[in-house]
């Protein structure tokens, strides 16, 4: 009589309890190598509008609060990735590709403005970040480069980012935006809403769409008060 209604019961509780495991587990398993960093809202905005972000061949989008994390644990040679060294570049860009449809590299949008920058640790251990150009008369980015598609005309600077992370993570760049571009536009421009920060992201999750359909997404989450947690995300 007993063993009857203990079995239901057992059953039930290790269907509750397995994904509750799971979770755990994901939540307890460390990854080997991650890049975060950081748009910041203007003053104007509660909320920071999501931005298209790629590195070595994966991409996502930041969140409302304006963070981004890469896990790059899958990349080639990711144990001989340099850690200390690598680019920014802002601006659109075309995926470059061999045969079958293979991505190989990227290019920057051919008569479109950019800014594009060297992010290195100096011998103090300390990020810096440097003003760069591409190479006169080519298009083709560094390999190991952070894409934000935006704008540039909405970056108000880029700066190192200080928040304090794990081992396990490169430290992206904290890039301080614009809520608008208004010098320039017209009345009308204005009214249909052109110039605006709002504008630029949609246009920059559109973008997205399209261009990184060839790339790795990664699904932005939200790290419980931004700690060093290893969530993939």
């Amino acid at each position: 009589m007993f063993t009857r209604r203990l079995i239901p019961l057992m059953v039930l509780a290790s269907l509750v309890a397995t994904p509750l495991c799971a979770n755990l587990e994901q939540q307890s398993t460390p990854f080997r190598l991650a890049l975060k960093g950081f748009l910041k809202a203007p003053e104007t905005m509660e909320k920071c509008p999501p931005f298209e972000v790629s590195f070595l061949g994966k991409s996502t989008q930041s969140d409302d609060e304006g963070y981004f994390t890469l896990i790059l644990d899958d990349v080639d040679d990711v144990d001989a990735l340099d850690v200390t060294e690598y680019y920014l570049f802002v601006g659109k860009t075309h995926l470059a590709f061999e045969r079958r449809n293979t991505p190989v590299g990227e290019l920057a949008a051919e008569g479109k403005h950019y800014l594009m920058f060297k992010m290195s640790k100096n011998i103090d251990d300390v990020w810096e970040v440097n003003r760069a150009e591409l190479p006169a008369g080519s298009r083709t980015l560094p390999q190991n480069v952070l894409v934000i598609t935006l704008n540039p005309a909405y970056v108000d600077r880029v700066e190192p980012w200080d928040f304090p992370l794990a081992e396990n993570y490169i430290s992206g760049p904290r890039i301080v935006l614009r809520d608008s571009i208004m010098t320039g536009l017209s009345r009308e421009d204005r009214k249909k809403g052109r110039g605006t920060v709002d504008r630029a992201s949609r246009k920059s999750i559109l973008y997205g769409l399209d261009e990184r359909a060839f790339q790795e997404r990664v699904r932005p989450t939200r790290d419980p008060k931004h700690r060093n947690i290893s969530i993939p995300g």
